[in-house]
Parts: C-alpha cells; structure tokens; sequence
C-alpha cells in the first residue's frame, strides 16, 4: 500500500510504504514523484522521505523498478531519505546509494526526525512542513488500513 503527501510549492513530499506494496503502487508512487517535479518551485531541489513500513519482503522487483524509472525519467537531482528501522537494510541501502553515484543525493537513515534534520541541511532551512506531511500521509495510510476514505 502507498501513502502519500505532497506539497508542490515547496517541492517536498512524505511516502508511506506498507504492506501490502503491489506493482499499481509503484506506479503511482513514479507518477506523484514526477508530477512534484513537474509542478514544484523553479530554484528548489524537490525533497522526498520514503517511509518504509513493509514488514513483508517482495517477491517481485517492483521496489527496484520503480527506483530506476525516477532515475531515468526525472529531469533534476532530487533529495531522496530513504527511512527504515532495519539495520540489515540500512547497510544494503547505504553500500548500494555509494556504489550507484547517482545523480540524486539519497540518505538511507532509520527515522523520520533523521531524515528531516539530512533534507534541512541539505535545503539549509528548517522544513516545519515535512512533520505536517508527515501526519498528513500517515492519516491516509490509516484511511487505507480501516477501509475508510481518506478525502
């Protein structure tokens, strides 16, 4: 499952990944990354934290397909956090953005508040919005989670 917020004028975006994750949800999360792009501020680096809550393990590619298409179709350097609580991931995570070199500066961290204070410093101002999304796309995963409509 994908939840998300998003706040174009400032270029910044909060993503829940919850299980389970499917193959439209990778879809929709490369459309909503490349519509911030699209519709963000001239000037600003556009500014995601991917919150990866999945407790399964996929079988398909999905997550590495998906990571390629914003790669190959996104036009700037994007900020990328990447948020998990696993240690094992993390490490994989940090190996593999080190050996990529991409053009997108990614920071596998395992909290959210890690996540803003590495997007604030690399922006160079406090982001009081990013904890806004934050609950913003949190409420919409619990929408999703009850079955509730979220808007």
């Amino acid at each position: 499952m994908l939840a998300y917020a998003m706040d174009a004028s400032k270029a910044l975006a909060v993503f829940f990944f919850c299980d389970p994750m499917t193959a439209e949800d990778d879809v929709g999360c490369v459309a909503a990354l490349l519509e911030l792009e699209a519709s963000g501020s001239p000037g600003l680096t556009p500014a995601i934290i991917l919150m990866n809550e999945c407790k399964e393990a996929r079988e398909d590619v999905g997550a590495s397909e998906w990571l390629r298409a914003l790669a190959q179709e996104t036009k700037v350097p994007w900020l990328m956090a990447i948020v998990t609580p696993s240690a094992r991931v993390l490490n994989v995570l940090k190996s593999v953005t080190w050996l990529l070199k991409s053009r997108h500066s990614i920071a596998p961290v395992s909290t959210f508040d890690q996540a803003v204070l590495w997007v604030e410093k690399c922006r160079g101002t406090e982001l009081p919005r990013l904890h806004e999304l934050h609950r913003e796309a949190l409420l919409e995963a619990k929408g999703h989670e009850t079955g509730r409509p979220t808007n």
